[in-house]
């Protein structure tokens, strides 16, 4: 359980920077614990000094685990990506589209989640756009726009332009329903908020490591269902998407009688069938492995309860001032560890804010957005009420 003593000790001996600043933008950079910092460096360090020995194999098939037990999906189901991405980019390629197909999406979305769905115009592929309502996208909507030529549905679980938490699960099950694929954007939701991407009936999901997962940028977790990795087809074809005779390919490659010159056979039953490059060669899988554990061990369910305290604490103490408005959803299913505020003058705000080591961001879309603060685990109830005496008296400044 997460109480003020155990997040104390967790302040100092994993995030002593906290100590430094008030930190409230998690939604756009998370902080590494120190265990994280130190096992990449150790990574780096070994590589430079290693002879001829494995190098973090081990920590990959680490990684896979505990992101499965984040997701209460299985070790097969899940390959790295460097980014959130490029993890859509790869999935909208997947697919075998047919001409008169169309995907749905949304005008809250980043931009990351738009770009690759409308580059499909040239296979054929419509998309068709929900326009948000005050800042929210919800199941009728979407039912609303779907047709039965609809393929495939992709929404952010959280959006980060005003934190909206979308119904995973009913938009989840009206997808199986009607055979769509459900793609989840859920950088802003995973490592913060609880999910099940079986109970919620997901297809893919993306999330970059650099955000709510406390990793170092440049890897993140791709989950692609079990039931649909032999009917899609891989991107980028190399040495990590076949299958091979020996364990693995380091073991294979080291025996006597190995040519490359074979019948290669595509994996049929694991999600390494979609892996973009060698991630078990690259220092952002200890990382990754390492922060994914930490998250664990500290408990999905106890973080989400220590956030939605912080946010409830946030909007009861936010200041009341005619320049002052959350613009952030504020029904409790519907809240997540983000919430956006706007002033007279949003820009300016968050530079008076950082004046006083207050760090937060500002972000748009679609005319929704403005000064945005998220609260992690990490963040403790005074920096709230700090943050909030702080909004109230430099209002007044503005």
């Amino acid at each position: 359980m997460l109480n003020e003593e155990t997040i104390k000790e967790l302040r100092k001996n994993e995030f002593p920077e906290l100590g430094e600043k008030y930190y409230f933008a998690t939604c756009r950079q998370g902080m590494p614990p120190v265990r994280v910092t130190r096992v990449v460096q150790d990574f780096v360090d070994g590589v430079r000094r290693r002879n001829n020995l494995p190098l973090s194999n081990s920590l990959e098939a680490t990684a896979k685990n505990e992101a499965a037990k984040l997701l209460g999906a299985h070790p097969d189901e899940i390959t790295f990506v460097q980014s959130t991405s490029e993890g859509l980019s790869l999935i909208s390629q997947m697919i075998r589209w047919r001409e008169g197909d169309n995907v749905v999406i949304n005008d809250l979305e980043f931009v990351a989640n738009v770009i690759p769905w409308f580059f499909l115009s040239k296979k054929g592929v419509e998309v068709r756009v929900i326009n948000h309502q005050l800042g929210r996208i919800t199941p009728l909507m979407i039912k609303e726009t779907i047709t039965p030529r609809t393929r495939l549905v992709t929404i952010s679980s959280v959006q980060e332009c005003n934190g909206f938490r979308c119904e995973l699960e009913e938009i989840g099950h009206m997808c199986r329903r009607h055979r769509i694929y459900f793609v989840v954007d859920g950088i802003q939701h995973l490592g913060a908020l609880q999910i099940n991407v079986k109970k919620a009936n997901i297809d893919f999901l993306v999330a970059g490591g650099h955000k709510w997962l406390l990793s170092p940028y440049g890897k993140g977790i791709l989950y692609v269902n079990q039931d649909l990795i032999d009917e899609l087809d891989p991107v980028l074809v190399g040495w990590r998407n076949v299958e091979v005779e020996k364990e693995d390919f380091y073991t294979a490659i080291s025996t006597p009688d190995w040519s490359p010159i074979r019948k290669w056979k595509l994996r049929q039953e694991t999600a390494e069938r979609f892996a973009s490059s060698c991630t078990d060669l690259c220092p952002g899988i200890p990382g990754l492995a390492t922060s994914l554990a930490f998250l664990n061990e500290v408990g999905t369910d106890a973080i989400e309860a220590r956030i939605s305290k912080l946010v409830n604490l946030f909007i009861e103490c936010f200041p009341k001032g005619r320049e002052l408005k959350i613009v952030s959803p504020l029904n409790v299913s519907e809240r997540s560890g983000i919430i956006v505020f706007q002033t007279s003058d949003d820009k300016k705000f968050a530079h008076m804010l950082a004046d006083y080591k207050i760090i937060c961001s500002t972000i748009y879309a679609s005319g929704i957005g403005g000064v945005r603060v998220s609260f992690h685990f990490y963040n403790t109830p005074e920096e709230v009420e700090l943050l909030c005496h702080k909004i109230g008296e430099l209002s007044q400044k503005i």
